[in-house]
């Protein structure tokens, strides 16, 4: 018989627990408070919070009242053959809250790996210590919140159930946020590691957000600088013509057969002028923390920027080049003659056309122009500090 530790949660214990939920949707290293939170409040003294990629593997653990090392343990290993995420995979749906025993009844979870060496040894048998919401059942994950109570501390509040169904809708937005901001974040970073300078607009051709690159073209004032109304070319006709540009590519269905286009801006240095090519932004830019009302992309490239990182190693892997056949190619690629690339890899100009020729061959190319044309097209534009 259970003993209840606690009646149903105040209003003011539950909008604790929401705010602590949506503070670890900004802070991951928030949501040990959130879950212990969620337990203080069902009567449990020991909570996780678990999203696994399907099939089972990828473990993203979040514990309350669990040893660390048995933990670690349960992601390396017990969670690919935790029965009760196979039955919650095969019988649960978003949204439901159910029982340790609705999933898997005790005599059948009794004698297995997990019951032995993981549930046993903790003080749980699965007879009314464990209740879990589901977050999501889907093709790409299971990710629920499960609160347990230890052998002879039975000590869920009457509510528990009751409590639990009414965080549960926060604590799936929580992740939900969590997750697309993961996403925004990794493709922020992506953004950064690129040679190509990228800038999101709005419809008034104001500048939203730009890559590391573009904010180093720009910062350089040699043909682009910013303003207080946003990107301005240096020549007035120039900037006249990226206004047009802009407007061009910010209303693409207002008669324009090809929305966008392409400018070439001069520059003050006397370096060869900037590339501008300006497009329609799609609506899913918005996941972007402060890219609502993004409408142009426009991409800036330095033809004078040097080429694109790219390690020996990855040649290696796609053509089968030796070491020092893919270091000769990157810098053919760059389009040094032979007798540069001697130099700078001190060997003599016969054993770089004797390397050539291999790489012609591991590459199905005969020139030199044709390799650096094939590498270019094969090779990502990241920064070399990227």
């Amino acid at each position: 018989m259970k003993t209840p530790a606690a009646e149903r949660p105040d209003e003011h214990a539950l909008l604790d627990a929401v705010g602590k939920i949506y503070a670890a949707a900004l802070d991951s290293t928030a949501w040990g408070d959130a879950v212990a939170t969620v337990c203080r409040l069902v009567g449990a003294d020991a909570g996780l919070l678990q999203v696994t990629g399907l099939p089972l593997a990828q473990v993203a653990y979040v514990g309350f009242g669990i040893d660390p090392e048995r933990a670690r343990t349960y992601v390396e290993h017990y969670a690919a053959v935790d029965l009760y995420n196979q039955a919650a995979r095969a019988k649960a749906k978003a949204g439901d809250i159910i029982w340790d025993y609705e999933l898997i009844p005790p005599d059948r979870i009794a004698g297995t790996e997990i019951f032995e060496d993981y549930l046993r040894p903790q003080g749980i048998f699965g007879a009314g210590q464990s209740l879990g919401g589901i977050l999501k059942n889907d093709a790409r994950e299971l990710a629920f919140i499960q609160v347990v109570s230890r052998t002879r501390r039975r000590c869920f509040a009457p509510s528990a159930d009751e409590t639990l169904k009414l965080l549960l809708p926060h604590v799936r937005r929580a992740v939900d946020i969590q997750t697309r901001m993961g996403e925004a974040r990794l493709a922020e970073v992506t953004l950064d590691r690129l040679q190509v300078g990228v800038t999101f607009l709005d419809s008034r051709g104001r500048l939203l957000r730009m890559n590391r690159a573009a904010a180093e073209m720009v910062a350089a004032h040699d043909g682009l600088e910013l303003r207080r109304e946003g990107l301005h070319a240096t020549s007035r006709a120039e900037h006249m013509a990226l206004e047009r540009l802009i407007a061009r590519a910010a209303a693409p269905g207002l008669g324009n057969s090809a929305p966008g286009g392409a400018l070439a801006i001069r520059r003050p240095s006397g370096r060869r002028p900037l590339s501008l090519v300006a497009v329609p932004a799609s609506p899913s830019v918005s996941l972007f923390s402060g890219m609502l009302g993004a409408v142009v992309v426009l991409f800036i490239t330095d033809p004078e920027a040097g080429p694109p990182a790219a390690p020996a190693e990855t040649l290696s892997v796609l053509y089968g080049l030796t070491p020092a056949e893919a270091r000769t190619a990157l810098l053919i690629g760059e389009g040094r003659a032979p007798k540069e690339v001697a130099q700078a890899l001190e060997i003599s100009v016969d054993t770089v056309r004797t390397v050539l020729k291999r790489v012609f061959m591991k590459t199905g190319v005969d020139r030199q122009a044709a390799l650096a044309r094939l590498l270019a097209r094969t090779l990502p534009p990241l920064r070399r500090d990227a």
